[in-house]
């Protein structure tokens, strides 16, 4: 017996979850993570990008001249968890931390992006210290999805003597 395919055992995730999601995966604070904590700084960096990118909008025009490609790339892995949640609303849902994990290489290169166009020498060094305070509040692991339901879904359909094959 099985309990379908996929991801059925997940819950399509609200508009305010999916943003803490987000922000969860692009900064991850560790015992500092609350669900207004994580608001703040995805609305904080949000407000800080867009203020740079509206300081230096000539700057940025001219990359985007030259790098249209490479700029649509980094858009895309950006704004890819908008896609995988939109996702679960017509199909099933998927979004969840490991199924977003792409934004974080287009937030990576929109900082490196936004570091060589602002030319202050400091910018770097800062971002890195930032992401390596991190790193040390969080450990190099992340809390793994809550499978509650799954467990759930399995108790209520197997009998004693079932066997429980667990495959892709």
């Amino acid at each position: 017996a099985s309990i379908g395919g996929g991801f059925v055992w997940l819950s399509q995730a609200g508009a305010l979850d999916a943003l803490i999601t987000w922000s969860r995966v692009l900064f991850p604070l560790g015992p500092l993570e609350t669900r207004a904590v994580s608001l703040a700084v995805l609305f904080l960096f949000a407000v800080l990008i867009g203020w740079t990118i509206l300081a230096q909008r000539n700057a940025w025009r001219s990359w985007w001249a030259e790098h249209q490609v490479a700029g649509r790339i980094i858009a895309i892995m950006l704004f890819a968890p908008f896609a995988v949640w939109l996702i679960g609303f017509v199909l099933v849902p998927i979004f969840m931390p490991r199924t977003i994990l792409i934004t974080i290489p287009g937030f990576i290169l929109l900082l490196a992006l936004l570091v060589h166009l602002e030319h202050r020498p400091w910018l770097g060094p800062a971002l890195v210290l930032l992401f390596a305070l991190s790193l040390s509040l969080t450990g190099p692991v992340r809390k793994k999805e809550d499978w509650r339901a799954v467990a759930a879904a399995l108790t209520s359909d197997i009998r004693p003597g079932d066997v429980v094959l667990v495959c892709p």
